[in-house]
């Protein structure tokens, strides 16, 4: 049995969710709609309970850009050629190695 529901992919990197992030996104955004129904008690229950949804599935979005962006970045270092590398540093000696991890740009990318 996988562990992830796939949703497709972007510039060659795969994205899938994990089944937990489903319930990750429901307790956010149940606890949400608390507050939302609080603050707002004129609201119905279904502009309560979207908003939230909405809320949560926003909450989201940033942390896949940002994992996003991390796996292009890993793809883009595994496709330079060495020399290009190294002029990374503007001509620096390097005093720490550099942070390019083989083994991302081609595994799959999880939330």
């Amino acid at each position: 049995m996988r562990s992830q529901v796939k949703l497709g992919g972007i510039f060659g990197i795969e994205i899938a969710l994990h089944y937990s992030w489903f319930l990750i996104a429901l307790l956010i955004a149940f606890s949400i709609s608390g507050q939302f129904h609080a603050s707002n008690p004129q609201w119905g229950d279904f502009t309560v309970y979207s908003l939230a949804l909405a809320t949560a599935l926003l909450f989201f979005v940033p942390l896949l850009l940002h994992e996003l962006a991390y796996s292009l970045v890993a793809s883009l270092m595994d496709s330079l050629p060495r020399n290009k590398k190294s002029r990374m540093n503007h001509g620096q000696k390097k005093r720490y190695p550099c942070f390019c991890p083989p083994t991302y740009s081609r595994q799959p990318f999880l939330l």
